[in-house]
Order: structure tokens, then C-alpha cells, then sequence
């Protein structure tokens, strides 16, 4: 099997299995009921087989030849995924390193439209302030001004009450007298000049005031001026930084699609819910990673997912996110060690990854793994090596979540998970800056992958034919106990049946004997009872003084007639007889059925198993066809009777002697002659009770021989019966051979 390709060991498997099954169908059974045993057996063994082959049809679909896998299997958010993240950023995993260059171009992209719009924030900026020193420049000149014109308001004021004053005093002096009047006329009046000064002052501080005020209105629209063209600046810088951002936003989706962590929960279960592999090539060894499902969440929507995917890996990884054991399952619940048996016991290399929960960079002060850690890692140890056997290989402590850290391209997009990891890579390595730690280092993560590139992936051929022999080999094993359970059902069942089925024979072996034995009792307390009977009626007649022949004639009515009643008394005797001996064969024959199929129900019940075979002996079986004879016997063998020759009682042999007491009577005295005649009675009767029992049991050889003759065939079916079923035997135990064959041919 060895030499066989990959792909055709399934193939050539089950091609030998059929030819097996084949092989038992082949023999020409005359005897239906040892067919029906046979084919209960074969059935059986073939439905094993079918199952077996559809799940190496299933081994088949899923192996792979090629390339060495590893399945990362575990529980929910135990940080698989982050491991991956891990090993593809270190490995260089063909996609990673080709998404990290989008990042280096996406990022540079954005960092270089984020410089774009930092210019233009710092030209707004200066734009601004120039605005702003512009108008506050001007609002100085305003301010200068304002204080001139506020000045010139007072001095027009102050003028215009003097002038209003010189005015009031000159009209006075006009209205004063004619004289003053002319005088005024001419503006020969004291003060009209000083008036006319003041007017002349006035008007020229009222022109300034004017001239202030279109000044102040003027700078007022030289502030509006610098406003707005400060509003045209900014519109067209707000324009430029709209197209930039509208840039980066294009840009975006591509840098979110080449940062790191993608594939790691967000602490949903259930986040991963298909199988993803990764591929790598690391000094000429080729492998691969299967990011699993976890197997604590909704196992049901993703059990298939990972039974595929631990069905195609060379190597498992458990990664556990503590060092506790594996939670051990109820009579209700499973848990998590059931399932770890369940998936991963056919296969080659298994180990546990612990992979410690570090959120906080608080943790990184302490080391990574406490001796606590390192105790419960072995008590681990000791429980997976119970659990699977020598499919598990060890363990590693790692913790993924800071090696990540430490090397992920990050980016803080709002609202995502993203912006966390960017915060967090910032706290941790500026945290382990201050403690002077290497971040691979502290997690472990450095030794990690130098393990798994050099000791796990070495000679990846050949574990890949040695785990994929593996699950077949498993498979085979799983086989080979199932059929080895239904051999040891089927024992355990013949043990029944041969128990019952001996215990019978005996019964029936004692019954004939009960039967020969009550048969000759009975004739002889017949005889006896009749011999007694006769004896006293002929005792009494001699007493009544009756001669020889009377005494011969009344000894022969005698015999006639109670050999009559004997031959009644013999045939109802036996009849009864025969009649329960057939009910108590009868009896032993359902007695031992219904105790056969009680234990075996018991059994059953017990086992937790579904009885597949059928043990029933039906009614038109062997055995139920001789307790038919059996009911029949009584009716054949009593009419045999009639054989025995009624002449017994008065043969002449048997009378012989009668004629010597007729000689010697004048002899003798009456006394004496009584005597003798008692004396040949007995004699005569008890010759009578010899012939009559010889010819009784000589009539009843031929229906004691059929007894005979029935009872070994009862015995011999029922011998027929247990060979028959332990002839299957040889089915399981040659399907047993023949699996143990094909499983050593593929080691």
C-alpha cells in the first residue's frame, strides 16, 4: 500500500472491502434459514463498510498531497487569527507582503495629500492673519481719525456756541438804536468782524469734519475690501482642500484593504466562520496555514468547516488562549476535550499553543509565562496525551497580540476596529521602549517561528504521507472496532442461544428418559394392580371350594378380562404420557426461545445498542416443525397396542400345570387342594404379568424408537441451530483480519 500514489490508497481500500463482502455472498446455501443468519451478518458488516467508505470518500475529497498543512483549531477568540496575522507579516506570506506594499503606497499617497492640505490649512492660516492684521491696520487709521473728527465735532462745537453767542450781542446792539442799526449796515459795528471770523472757522472745521468722515467711510470699505478678498483666498483654498480630501477619500478604501488585521475578531463569536488558508515558502519548504473556526461558538453553522479542514491538515495547533485545562464535557453538554477527541485523535502531529491574553501594556513589566503557567502546561500535557494518544506532541507558549502590535501597518480610521489597533501600537511601543524590551522577544513569537519554519515543516513530504496514512489507518481502527463490537454482540448473543439451546437439549435428553421410565412404572403398576386384582377374585373363589376345573375355567375368565382392562388402562396410561411429554418438549422448546430473546433484549437494553440481528425462531422454522411431530406422537404410538395379542391370558403355556392339580385331587384333601390351587394361581399370574409386560414393552419399541428417532432430530436442529450461528464467526473474524491486513499495509 505503500507504493501506492496518495489519491489511490482510498480507491484500493475500498476495492479490497468489496471484494471481501463479495467473497461471503459467493457460497450456495440450500438451507434458508442458515441464509437468512448469513445475510443478517453480511448485512450488518456491510453497512459498516458503507459508512466506512463514505467517510474515505470524505478523507479523499479533502486530503491534499501537495502541500504540508496546518490547521489552527481552538477555541472562540483564543487569537487564532491574530497568530496568522503574525505569521504571514513575519513570513512574508506572498498576499501580506504585496498588501503591505499597497500600504507603503496608500499611506505615502495619504500622508502626501494630508502635507497637501496641511499647506493649504497653514496658507489659510497666514491668509488670515494677514486678513486680520490688514483690518486691524486700518481700523488703527479709523481709530486715528475718529479721535481728529471727534476733536473737530468739539471745536465746531465750542465755535459754533461762541459765534451763536457773538451773533446774539450784535443783534442786541443793532435793535439798540438807529444809529447802531446803520452802523451795522455798513459792518462798522464792534464784533461783526470777530462774528465773521468765527463763521469763517467754523466752516473750515466743518469741512475737516467732513473730510473725516468720508476718510472713516473709505477705510470702512478698504476693511470690506481686505474681507473679501481674505473670503476669495479662502474659497479657493477651501476648493483646493475639498479636491484633496475628496482624493484621499478615493484613496481610502485601498489603504483600509492593506492594513493588517482584517482576518482578526472583533470579539463577536463566530467571527471566522470559513476555513482560510494562507501559503507560505520559507527556505524551500512549502506549507500552508488553515485558519479554522472556533469550536466553542455556534459550532452547528461551521462544524463541517472545520471537520473538512482537520480532515486535509498534516499538523494540527490547538490554540488555547490560557493554560487551564480543556473544560471536560457532561451527560448533557459536550465539551471541550469531547471535541478535541472527536476531531483530532486521527491525526499525526498535534500540539497545544498557548496563546496568552495581553491587552494591556501594563503586562508588559512581568514576564510573559508564570511558573503557574508553566505547572498547568504539563497537567495539559498529561490530559491531551490521555485524550488523543500519541498524536499529541506538545506545546508552545506564545502571545500573539502584541507581536502583532509591533508589527502591523496601522492606520486610526474612525469608527473601526483599526483605530484601536493603531492606539494600541503606539501604547505598547512606547511602552516597551521605556522597559527596554523586544516585543517578538517578550511574546515568544521570535522562538515561535523558528520552530515552526525549521522543526514542524521539516520533511513536509514525508508527513504528508505519514499523516494521511494516518486518518486512514484511523478510520481503519475505527473499523475494526465497530465490527469487533458487533462480533462480540454477536458472541455474546450465540453465548445465549447456545446456553438455552444445551440447556434444552439436556431437558429434552431427560425427558425422553422421564418418559421410558414413567412408561415402564405405569406398566408395572398396571400388571401389578391387575396380577393383585385377579389374585384376590380367584383367592376368594378357590375359598368358595371350587374344583379344578371350575378353578381353570374362572382363572381364565379372569385373565381375559382384566387383560382387557390392562390394555384400556395401558393405552389411556400411556397416551397421557406421550401427550405430556409432547407439551413438555413443547414447553422446553418456547421456554428456551422466549428466554433467548428475553436476555438478548435485556441486553440490548443494557448495551445502549440496537439489536440487528434476528434471532427469532419463527413458527414454520426446523424447530417449530418437530414440535408438530411431537404433538402427533401420542396419537401414533398408542394404537400400537392393539398388537399385543389377546390370546396372552389364555395361552396354552401359560395354562400348562392346571391338568397335574386334575390328577393327584382324590389325594388330597380339600385343604390341600386350595393350597396347590393358590399356589398355581400365583404361579399363573405371575408367568401371566412377565409375558404381558414383555409383549406390552415389546409393542411399545417401535413408538419408543420414533421418540428415539424425533428427539435426536430435535437435538439435532437445535445443534444446527447454535453451529449455524457460530459459523458467522468466521465472517467478523475474517472482516477483522482483513481490515488488520489493509491497516498494516499502509504503515
Amino acid at each position: 500500500m505503500n507504493e501506492i500514489n496518495g489519491q489511490k490508497i482510498y480507491d484500493g481500500i475500498k476495492k479490497q472491502l468489496d471484494e471481501l463482502v463479495e467473497s461471503f455472498g459467493n457460497k450456495d446455501i440450500d438451507d434458508e434459514e442458515l441464509k437468512e443468519i448469513q445475510v443478517s451478518v453480511i448485512n450488518n458488516i456491510t453497512d459498516q463498510k458503507e459508512k466506512f467508505e463514505v467517510l474515505i470518500d470524505q478523507l479523499k475529497q479533502n486530503s491534499d498531497w501537495d502541500t504540508f498543512s496546518i490547521a489552527l483549531y481552538g477555541e472562540t477568540n483564543a487569537g487564532k487569527s491574530t497568530l496568522v496575522e503574525v505569521l504571514r507579516i513575519l513570513l512574508n506570506e506572498q498576499k501580506k507582503i504585496i498588501q503591505r506594499e499597497n500600504y507603503k503606497t496608500r499611506s505615502n499617497e495619504i500622508e502626501k495629500l494630508q502635507h497637501e492640505i496641511e499647506n493649504i490649512n497653514e496658507n489659510e492660516h497666514e491668509i488670515e492673519i494677514q486678513c486680520k492684521n490688514d483690518q486691524e491696520e486700518i481700523n488703527s487709521k479709523i481709530q486715528v481719525i475718529e479721535i481728529k473728527a471727534e476733536e473737530h465735532a468739539s471745536e465746531s462745537l465750542a465755535l459754533s456756541k461762541t459765534l451763536q453767542a457773538q451773533q446774539e450781542k450784535l443783534l442786541e446792539e443793532m435793535i439798540a438804536s438807529t444809529w447802531t442799526l446803520l452802523k451795522a449796515f455798513f459792518n462798522k459795528l464792534e464784533g461783526q468782524n470777530e462774528a465773521r471770523t468765527l463763521e469763517s472757522k467754523t466752516l473750515t472745521i466743518d469741512e475737516q469734519i467732513a473730510g473725516d468722515d468720508e476718510k472713516i467711510h473709505q477705510l470702512h470699505k478698504d476693511i470690506e475690501e481686505v474681507e473679501e478678498r481674505y473670503q476669495d483666498q479662502h474659497s479657493q483654498l477651501e476648493s483646493k482642500r475639498k479636491a484633496v480630501k475628496r482624493q484621499q477619500d478615493e484613496i481610502a478604501p485601498f489603504l483600509l484593504a492593506s492594513l493588517d488585521g482584517e482576518i482578526i475578531g472583533d470579539q463577536r463569536s463566530d467571527f471566522t466562520r470559513k476555513v482560510t488558508k494562507y501559503y507560505f515558502e520559507n527556505n524551500g519548504q512549502k506549507f500552508q496555514l488553515l485558519d479554522l473556526p472556533g469550536i466553542e461558538g455556534n459550532e452547528d453553522s461551521v462544524i463541517k468547516e472545520i471537520n473538512n479542514a482537520v480532515e486535509t491538515a498534516h499538523a494540527v495547533l490547538y490554540i488555547k488562549r490560557d493554560t487551564q485545562l480543556p473544560q471536560v464535557g457532561d451527560s448533557k453538554t459536550e465539551g471541550t476535550l469531547d471535541k478535541i477527541k472527536k476531531h483530532l485523535s486521527q491525526e499525526q502531529e498535534v500540539y497545544v499553543i498557548f496563546n496568552i491574553s495581553t491587552s494591556s501594556k501594563r503586562k508588559l513589566v512581568h514576564k510573559l509565562v508564570s511558573d503557574e503557567d508553566i505547572k498547568q502546561a504539563e497537567d495539559t500535557d498529561k490530559l491531551m496525551q490521555e485524550t488523543i494518544g500519541d498524536a499529541y506532541s506538545g506545546h508552545k507558549i506564545i502571545s500573539a497580540y502584541p507581536a502583532f502590535l509591533a508589527e502591523a501597518n496601522t492606520w486610526p480610521i474612525p469608527d473601526t476596529k483599526f483605530k484601536d489597533f493603531d492606539k494600541k501600537k503606539h501604547e505598547f511601543l512606547k511602552k516597551a521602549e521605556e522597559l527596554g524590551i523586544d516585543l517578538l522577544e517578550w511574546t515568544q513569537i521570535k522562538d515561535f517561528v523558528q520552530w515552526l519554519t525549521t522543526t514542524l515543516v521539516s520533511d513536509s513530504k514525508q508527513k504528508i504521507i505519514t499523516a494521511n496514512n494516518r486518518k486512514v489507518q484511523y478510520q481503519l481502527e475505527q473499523l475494526h472496532s465497530q465490527i469487533k463490537d458487533s462480533s462480540d454482540k454477536w458472541n455474546d448473543k450465540v453465548r445465549i442461544v447456545k446456553k438455552y439451546y444445551e440447556r434444552a437439549i439436556n431437558e429434552i435428553s431427560e425427558q425422553e428418559s422421564t418418559l421410558r421410565r414413567n412408561l415402564d412404572n405405569n406398566l408395572e403398576s398396571i400388571i401389578f394392580n391387575s396380577q393383585a386384582n385377579v389374585k384376590d377374585q380367584i383367592n376368594d373363589e378357590i375359598e368358595s371350594d371350587i374344583n379344578n376345573s371350575q378353578f381353570k375355567e374362572t382363572l381364565k375368565d379372569l385373565l381375559e378380562k382384566e387383560t382387557s382392562v390392562v390394555e384400556q388402562k395401558f393405552k389411556k396410561s400411556s397416551k397421557a404420557e406421550f401427550d405430556n411429554f409432547s407439551k413438555r418438549i413443547n414447553g422446553i422448546l418456547l421456554k428456551a426461545n422466549r428466554n433467548i430473546q428475553n436476555d438478548i433484549t435485556l441486553m440490548t437494553e443494557i448495551s445502549d445498542f440496537s439489536d440487528v440481528f434476528n434471532f427469532e425462531i419463527k413458527e414454520k422454522s426446523k424447530i417449530g416443525e418437530v414440535v408438530k411431530i411431537l404433538v402427533e406422537l401420542a396419537l401414533i404410538l398408542v394404537p400400537g397396542v392393539d398388537s399385543i395379542p389377546a390370546s396372552i391370558a389364555i395361552s396354552s403355556k401359560l395354562m400348562a400345570g392346571l391338568e397335574i392339580i386334575k390328577g393327584v385331587k382324590d389325594m388330597f384333601s380339600t385343604k390341600y387342594r386350595k393350597s396347590q390351587q393358590r399356589v398355581k394361581a400365583t404361579e399363573i399370574l405371575e408367568k401371566w404379568a412377565e409375558k404381558a409386560k414383555k409383549q406390552y414393552k415389546e409393542a411399545l419399541k417401535e413408538g419408543l424408537n420414533e421418540v428415539d428417532s424425533t428427539t435426536k432430530e430435535i437435538i439435532q436442529k437445535l445443534n444446527y441451530q447454535i453451529n449455524s450461528f457460530e459459523q458467522q464467526q468466521t465472517v467478523f473474524e475474517k472482516t477483522l483480519k482483513q481490515v488488520d491486513q489493509i491497516a498494516k499495509e499502509i504503515n
